[in-house]
């Protein structure tokens, strides 16, 4: 099996898919003496579909901030998907940094100019104080003050399956 690494804005090409490593705000580390010695990325895949090509952005495990976000939005155009992390945002002064709630998940929807949006990261693992089913809630209360279509942003169950 190959490995490939990459740091931010560099892409690897295989069979025709491309994927681009992009910024994500986190830490890494898994000792007490290895943080942020790993960089932690996003990534836009573009895969080849018909007549065009299709781009899926992962966002990864990510905090918000106003810059990163809108740049890739910028360099790769609008997104056909997009899976957006909604969970694990309570405490907000301790996760802030590093997760973002469900109001920054739409932002970032926003930011990517993404087409169809699928929260993650929620329901799977209870790593912030916020109940588990309290996600979906808070993005509805969310796209509801941007009065962006909930059809534009599922918070679907964990394991479903999406055509787009």
């Amino acid at each position: 099996f190959r490995v490939v690494e990459l740091s931010w804005w560099e892409s690897f090409s295989y069979k025709g898919i491309e994927f681009h490593a992009v910024p994500a705000q986190h830490f890494s580390g898994r000792g007490l003496w290895d943080r942020n010695k790993t960089l932690w990325a996003g990534f836009v895949i573009e895969v080849p579909f018909q007549q065009e090509k299709k781009k899926i952005y992962f966002a990864g495990d990510t905090g918000y901030n106003p810059h990163d976000f809108k740049l890739i939005g910028k360099n790769f155009g609008a997104m056909d998907l997009s899976l957006l992390p909604i969970g694990s945002y309570l405490p907000e002064k301790f996760m802030h940094p590093i997760h973002i709630n469900p109001s920054h998940a739409v932002q970032i929807h926003e930011d990517v100019h993404s087409k169809l949006s699928i929260g993650m990261h929620w329901k799977t693992f209870s790593l912030g104080d916020e109940p588990l089913d309290q996600p979906p809630y808070d993005l509805f209360l969310a796209l509801q003050k941007k009065q962006i279509p909930y059809s534009k942003f599922l918070a679907i169950q964990p394991g479903t399956y999406v055509n787009f």
